[in-house]
């Protein structure tokens, strides 16, 4: 296969995962629009909760499995030590002068053993004798059981003729028992993981209210902006970032409010924003320009210096190449 094909084969796969990395991003997109637009501090409260959610699952399922391991490893102890007993009493059984008694008493030692079950059966599977293991699990759920019990491990192990009637010995692992133990250790585990984050979750949640209280008086203090109030101050407080915002909005209040001052006509000038200009002509050197702004400071009105505008057009109509004789303002 020439290297062409080969890199043609190997983009196909990649193209694939950015057309859909594509289709997902746009479908994400939509879902948020239709969202209606959340305060900040639910937002807040929402990612902190899918966050800890997250967490507990996490926790939850390494939880899970570090106990099935724990618990098949366990189970697979006992088998291997209840399984050498067996061969150890196969050894023992041709000097035994009393083969019966010996089985029974084999039997009997696991009574109350918490993993291991020992039954003797004879050549038509019938139990003739079955040892009483532990029984720890009452209040354990079933559902619990199935999440966390291994494959079911039972070992038949044949005798020879000497043990008649009894013709095997059978291994059997009941993991209810450890399971039980680490039902308890995993909801113990589990609560305090819950207790962590909720206090974690309260901890965050008081930190960021607080550092979030000065947003409230910034909005309401331009509201009243919005309204006229030109004397609408804020008080610095909280983190850095909110108190140069909180600074920021009183030097605007006070460019604000100097340049009302300059106004006579407040609600003209800050209302509407339309200022009122006066106009004076005159011939070249009569004190236009010197009238006009002593007129401007005693009125309280703006001063625009037509001359520096006129000369700025002129200037600009001589950039361009503009003709000043009528009907031809052409470039």
């Amino acid at each position: 296969m020439s290297s062409d094909a080969r890199d043609g084969g190997s983009a196909k796969p990649g193209r694939f995962n950015g057309r859909l990395f594509r289709i997902g991003r746009a479908a994400s997109g939509r879902l948020w629009q239709r969202v209606p637009p959340l305060a900040l501090r639910t937002r807040l409260a929402l990612t902190l909760s899918i966050a800890f959610l997250s967490i507990l699952a996490i926790g939850g399922t390494l939880a899970t499995e570090q106990a099935r391991g724990s618990i098949a490893d366990e189970l697979a102890a006992s088998r291997t030590v209840a399984t050498n007993r067996v061969a150890q009493l196969l050894a023992e059984l041709p000097a035994s002068r009393d083969v019966a008694g010996q089985l029974q008493g084999f039997v009997r030692a696991y009574n109350g053993d918490r993993d291991v079950q020992i039954m003797l059966i004879d050549s038509l599977g019938a139990v003739r004798a079955s040892s009483q293991p532990a029984e720890d699990y009452h209040s354990l759920p079933e559902w619990f059981v199935t999440l966390l019990a291994p494959r079911p491990a039972t070992r038949i192990i044949p005798l020879s003729g000497l043990a008649a009637p009894i013709t095997a010995v059978v291994v059997a692992i009941d993991p209810r028992n450890e399971i039980a133990e680490t039902w308890g250790d995993l909801f113990y585990a589990l609560g305090i993981l819950i207790a962590f984050v909720l206090v974690t979750f309260a901890v965050i949640w008081i930190v960021v209210e607080r550092a979030l209280s000065p947003v409230e008086d910034i909005r309401s203090a331009f509201g009243r902006i919005g309204a006229g109030d030109t004397g609408a101050h804020v008080t610095p407080s909280g983190p850095p970032e909110m108190r140069a915002l909180a600074e920021g909005l009183n030097q605007m209040v006070d460019r604000l409010a100097h340049d009302a001052g300059n106004c006579r006509n407040k609600d003209q000038c800050l209302s509407t924003g339309v200022a009122t200009f006066i106009a004076i002509d005159g011939p070249v050197g009569s004190g236009k320009t010197a009238v006009g702004r002593m007129l401007a400071a005693r009125l309280g009105h703006m001063f625009l210096d037509t001359g520096v505008m006129y000369r700025a057009i002129t200037y600009l109509a001589l950039q361009r190449n503009l003709s000043f004789a009528r009907g031809s303002w052409r470039a």
